[in-house]
């Protein structure tokens, strides 16, 4: 799910926590794997690292994302089960689900709205399946200040088109209020209930191509 290069571009903490209790999990932060590493059968967990010191001992830089590819994929050749990693508090498997199908690069939005403006979101940059980069709506706003006035539905072509010129790939995403959000994660986000929703005025997308 996350690309080599991926990084965190400045995003605002307070956003990132609200995001990852939207997700409708119970505890929205992954169980480290670190945790169900350490308390294998002794010999297992030996050999489970002795495997993952050979697969790291090429010189040069190993990205996180790299690494965390060697322990998932050593791990189910050893038949150790591990908890499904989570982002921001959604299973990767759901993420997949979203952006598994987009190749070419392009940035998805998500702006969760309550009466005063985007409580909740951030913009997310996607190329082969992948993420590259995740940031929230502050970091647009700080090179365009007059953008934090805009913050309802009908502000998302605007906003999109900032997003745009800051990252020069093209846009879509989600905008919707903050009672669908949590219903339409109860809906299993089906197409259907999203339609709805854009018909009552409560949600309005766009996919970037």
């Amino acid at each position: 799910m996350l690309n080599p290069e991926f990084r965190l571009l400045d995003p605002e903490p307070e956003q990132m926590e609200r995001l990852a209790h939207l997700s409708g999990n119970e505890n929205p932060m992954p169980l480290p794997w670190s945790y169900s590493l350490l308390t294998l059968e002794p010999g297992t967990r030996e050999e489970f690292f002795r495997q993952l010191t050979a697969r790291l001992a090429t010189p040069g830089d190993h990205p996180l994302a790299e690494i965390n590819g060697h322990i998932r994929a050593l791990a189910q050749a050893m038949d150790i089960k591990l908890p499904e990693p989570k982002l921001f508090g959604f299973p990767e498997s759901f993420l997949f689900r979203i952006i598994g199908h987009l190749t070419a690069p392009c940035i998805l939005m998500l702006g969760i709205l309550d009466q005063e403006g985007i409580w909740a979101g951030g913009l997310a940059g996607v190329s082969r399946g992948g993420l590259d980069f995740f940031t929230t709506f502050q970091f647009l706003w700080a090179d365009e200040p007059e953008l934090a006035a805009k913050q309802t539905l009908g502000d998302f072509n605007e906003i999109a088109h900032a997003a745009g010129r800051s990252f020069s790939r093209p846009v879509g995403g989600l905008f919707i209020t903050r009672d669908e959000f949590n219903l339409l994660n109860q809906h299993g986000w089906a197409p259907q209930y999203l339609d709805q929703c854009v018909q009552q005025g409560t949600a309005f997308y766009q996919w970037p191509y």
